[in-house]
């Protein structure tokens, strides 16, 4: 079963607290599902990827993020869905669609199930 952005968005515990939350948090984030497909992406991450954020919705987030490791992004997702405490990546690349590429530390946690599945809180952050 396919389900959108919207829906999953909306059926997730931290949009029921208020869309406040997520999109005017300080730190740029998306969710992903445990296979590393992006869900939603706050206006800090749209503006670090170089994209509104409804263009990041559906895509492969292995397409915009690359790791300091050999192992894909996307290898991680899975292993962090099952950490109750955030799994900090160290530095990847953001890919943006014009200009350069920006560095950032990456940090990923278990938030919460929607629509059966796991998604996965991706944190990108300065230090």
């Amino acid at each position: 079963m396919t389900v959108t952005a919207t829906a999953e968005r909306t059926s997730t515990p931290l949009y029921r607290m208020g869309p406040m939350l997520f999109d005017h948090a300080q730190v740029a984030m998306v969710t992903t599902t445990d296979v590393g497909v992006i869900v939603d992406a706050n206006p800090l991450a749209a503006a670090l990827f170089g994209r509104p954020p409804g263009d990041l919705a559906q895509e492969p987030i292995d397409r915009h993020v690359h790791l300091a490791r050999p192992e894909p992004f996307r290898d991680f997702l899975a292993e962090a869905a099952g950490y109750c405490t955030p799994l900090t990546l160290g530095r990847g690349v953001i890919r943006r669609r014009s200009g350069p590429c920006v560095e950032k530390s990456i940090v990923l946690s278990s938030a919460f199930a929607a629509a059966g599945r796991p998604l996965l809180l991706v944190q990108f952050l300065e230090r």
